[in-house]
This record gives C-alpha cells, sequence and structure tokens, in this order.
C-alpha cells in the first residue's frame, strides 16, 4: 500500500513539474507586461517624483535605490506616474534593468547628463504597449543598452533617441521612427538590422550614419533616401525600391557596398551620394538622375572611380566615359573604341579622345586615328593621373573637356597648338 501511495506521490510531483515548465514556457513567449503583476513592485519611497507640465499625473525623475531590477509602480503618492525621465537613471550605476507601467504615455530625457564619466548602466528596458511618446536624446549613449521593445503603437519619437547605444544590436522600428524629425536616431549605435516598415516614404537625415548597420529591409513605399541616412555603416549590399525618388547627399557613402543598382525610378541624385572607394559597379536602369541642387550632380567624382552600365536607350549619359567613369551598356554588345592606349569617340569631322589607359609621364597625342584627326580632349580623360608631367597636343585639337587634367599635380609644361578653340571649365584644375 506504501508503495502503491509513493509512486502515486511521484507522478502527481512529475506533472506538478512538468506543468509549471508548460507555464513558464507560455510566459516566455508573452511580453513582460503579462507578468508585470507577478513581480515584486520597488517602493514608493525609492523615487523622486514632480508634476508633469500636463498635469495628468506624476514624472518619475530619480532612483535611489540599490535593486539591479527595478519595477516602477503605476502610482506614487496617490498620483498616476505617466511620465519617466529615463535620464536621471544614468546617475544610479546598479540598475540594469527597468520595468515600466503601462500607466506611462512619455519617456522623457535631460540633455547633457549622460556623459562618459556618467555612463547608465541600463541593460534592459521594458516598455508598455500604451507607450505613446520617447522624447530626443532619451536614450543617447546609454551605451550598455542591449534590449528594449519599441512598440508598434508608438505615437512619436525623437531626434537621436538611441545615439550611441553602441550595445544595441537589434531593435523594433515603428512607423514613427521614419519622419524628418528623427534626424540622427540610431547614428553611431550598435545596431546591425534594420527593417523598415510598409508605408514609410523616407529613411531621414543621418539615422544610421556610422552604426554597425549590415543589413536592411527597405520597403517600395519608400521615395527618399535623405542625407547622410546610411553614411559609414559597414553594408555591403543593399536593394534600392523601384518607387524609390530621390538619393540625397551622402546617403550611401562610406559604405562596404560594391555593386548598385539604381531603379528607373530615381530622378535626383547627388554627385556624392554613392561616395565610397569600395564601389565597384553602378547599374542606372533608368536616364541619368537630375542634381538635386547641384549645378552638376556628379562633377566631383574621381576618374576611373566605378564602371557604370547604363540601358542603350537611356538619356544624359556619356559613352564610352561619363563623367571620368568607363560606361558599357547592359542591353547591347556595342563597346567602345580603341587605339593603343587611348579610347575614343567618333563624332562629326573627327575624333573626341576620352581615355587614357598608358603610365607615360609624356603624353604626345596622335593627330588623327584610323584617318580621322584628333579634335577633342574629353571631359575628365585625364584626371587624378598624377604620373603626368607633360603634354604636347596635335595642330587637329579644337577642344580640351572639362576636368581633362583635373588634380594632375606633376604636370608642369603642355605645348597648345594654334587650332585650339576652347578649354573648358576646370581643364586644368
Amino acid at each position: 500500500m506504501m508503495k502503491k501511495f509513493l509512486c502515486f506521490l511521484i507522478c502527481a510531483l512529475m506533472l506538478m513539474s512538468l506543468c509549471a515548465c508548460n507555464r513558464g514556457d507560455e510566459a516566455g513567449d508573452e511580453s513582460s507586461y503579462d507578468v508585470f503583476d507577478e513581480l515584486s513592485v520597488t517602493p514608493e519611497e525609492d523615487f523622486r517624483v514632480q508634476d508633469t507640465e500636463s498635469g495628468d499625473g506624476v514624472s518619475v525623475t530619480y532612483y535611489y535605490g540599490g535593486d539591479a531590477t527595478v519595477v516602477i509602480p503605476e502610482t506614487i503618492g496617490g498620483k498616476t506616474v505617466t511620465e519617466v525621465n529615463i535620464t536621471y537613471f544614468a546617475y544610479n550605476q546598479k540598475t540594469k534593468e527597468i520595468y515600466i507601467p503601462d500607466t506611462v504615455k512619455t519617456i522623457a530625457a535631460s540633455a547633457n547628463l549622460v556623459t562618459d564619466e556618467n555612463v547608465s548602466a541600463l541593460e534592459t528596458v521594458h516598455l508598455p504597449d500604451t507607450l505613446e511618446t520617447i522624447e530626443r536624446a532619451a536614450f543617447k549613449d546609454f551605451k550598455n543598452l542591449k534590449s528594449i521593445n519599441v512598440p508598434n503603437g508608438l505615437k512619436s519619437m525623437g531626434a537621436e533617441a538611441f545615439y550611441g547605444c553602441t550595445s544595441l544590436e537589434s531593435v523594433n522600428l515603428p512607423a514613427c521612427c521614419f519622419t524628418k524629425s528623427c534626424w540622427s536616431l540610431f547614428a553611431k549605435s550598435g545596431l546591425k538590422r534594420a527593417t523598415i516598415p510598409e508605408g514609410v516614404e523616407i529613411i531621414p537625415d543621418s539615422m544610421f550614419v556610422l552604426s554597425k548597420l549590415e543589413s536592411i529591409n527597405i520597403p517600395q513605399s519608400v521615395k527618399t533616401l535623405d542625407y547622410y541616412c546610411l553614411y559609414g555603416c559597414p553594408l555591403r549590399e543593399i536593394t534600392l525600391p523601384d518607387g524609390l525618388e530621390a538619393i540625397d547627399s551622402m546617403a550611401l557613402a562610406g559604405t562596404d557596398i560594391r555593386e548598385l543598382v539604381i531603379p528607373k525610378s530615381v530622378k535626383t541624385m547627388e554627385y556624392d551620394a554613392i561616395f565610397t572607394e569600395k564601389l565597384e559597379k553602378v547599374t542606372f536602369l533608368g536616364d541619368e538622375p537630375a542634381p538635386k541642387y547641384a549645378d552638376d550632380a556628379f562633377d566631383d567624382m574621381p576618374d576611373d572611380f566605378f564602371e557604370v552600365y547604363i540601358s542603350k536607350d537611356a538619356s544624359g549619359f556619356g559613352f564610352p566615359r561619363w563623367k571620368g567613369h568607363p560606361v558599357r551598356y547592359f542591353d547591347s554588345d556595342e563597346q567602345p573604341l580603341v587605339e593603343g592606349d587611348f579610347e575614343y569617340v567618333e563624332i562629326e569631322n573627327g575624333v573626341r579622345l576620352t581615355s587614357y589607359f598608358g603610365n607615360a609621364t609624356e603624353i604626345i597625342f596622335p593627330s588623327e586615328i584610323n584617318g580621322r584627326a584628333v579634335l577633342e580632349i574629353g571631359d575628365y580623360m585625364f584626371s587624378g593621373h598624377e604620373h603626368i608631367r607633360k603634354v604636347v597636343f596635335p595642330e587637329t585639337l579644337e577642344s580640351i573637356g572639362r576636368y581633362a587634367f583635373d588634380s594632375c599635380e606633376r604636370l608642369t609644361a603642355a605645348e597648345m597648338p594654334d587650332s585650339l578653340k576652347s578649354i573648358n571649365d576646370c581643364a586644368f584644375a
């Protein structure tokens, strides 16, 4: 009888243990607020509060205790807690985790309180789904912050809210993050992955600048990549949406992108938008994008920076060089003409030289190629060729193109022919 009872007792204990484990697994799948009531709420007297400006409750402005985990109560002194000034938690180096009640509508911030000597120890912040606002620079330079659940229902996010959060590798990005007012939101952060919600139309100014971003998913709704939005990120590849219309200054500069496809929909693009030494190939699916502000969107790009692929029917581009870059057609077998170390195109009554492949320090130009007179030296033709010391032009030459010898710093002598009619902008800059 006793053996049967013991067997029954052991089975019962095992069943209870299994049920407890199942409840634990289920709880792990729920939000922190499903278990909020089970947590030990931190005593009211451990907090300093003040009335909010709106008068709807109180704002938590300081925590005096020494707990590693802090659970902020819903009411303090009989008043509802509707705001938490998170910046002041930088003064408490013991607190690593905070639970914020669903009465809180605003995460407030105070400027210039977080310094290199006064870095918040916070690693985890549990925000309520009912939260409406995260103010500017709320978590700025919280270098230890690793986890925070930003709710989808958030209504507004201030600029620089997660600036310098170097330990934060991933976070939910609600639509309110993508407005002009959200500049530098994750600048210099540890964020590695980002998924932009559908319906968003702009990635704001400097949003991910100098962050650790390695991958980003951009929806078809995005129309603008704002200034410096992805500057300096270690992105190796990116797919730009077909609806994209504008790529602003330095938007993709300084990344690790090697190949880039510019959608046909892109109408404006600044010259330095894709300025990166890693870039090897750019394919334009449409016509040449126009500059948004400058007179010439691509004037300052160095020679041979990357290969450009265009459609044979595209307008605005040069062939076989465009702004100093070698151009090829992705929908035609036509290739540029080459004679010796020179690349050229045939023009009316003669030839325009477009590129030089040699390494001579003294360039003696031919007067004709295949029976056609050499009339023009093309734009950017020798830009950046620092080894050149002297050039001798043919007596047939009529025009020297823009930036043709730009940055040829060792060039000391150039014999000009009487036939020359025009020297264009910055030819010898």
